[in-house]
């Protein structure tokens, strides 16, 4: 597979950023990252076993209950906009 060079006007645009100015000290700090991952790779982790959690948390969960919901008029009640049972919400466009 061919590696693609990472920029940082191609990183802006898939995270549809507008960056204007720092690009310089964002390229450096993108280097420095990408320079300590590489350091991080280069460990033996082979003969230490996974990690799931450092704490020794349980799941405090509770079982599922069916239980009244509300109305869909009740849910409505408070919507600034609404329309035919639905809320209206403004469109919106992605701009490439």
């Amino acid at each position: 597979m061919k590696k693609k060079s990472l920029t940082i006007n191609h990183l802006a645009k898939l995270a549809h950023l507008k960056i204007k100015e720092e690009k310089e000290k964002l390229a450096k700090q993108l280097k420095e990252t990408i320079e300590y991952i590489n350091i991080l790779k280069e460990i033996d982790t082979t003969k230490i076993p996974p990690a799931f959690g450092s704490l020794d948390l349980k799941n405090v969960s509770r079982e599922d209950k069916v239980q009244e919901s509300l109305s869909p008029s009740k849910v409505l009640e408070n919507a600034p906009k609404k329309r035919d049972g639905y809320f209206v919400v403004p469109r919106i466009r992605w701009e490439e």
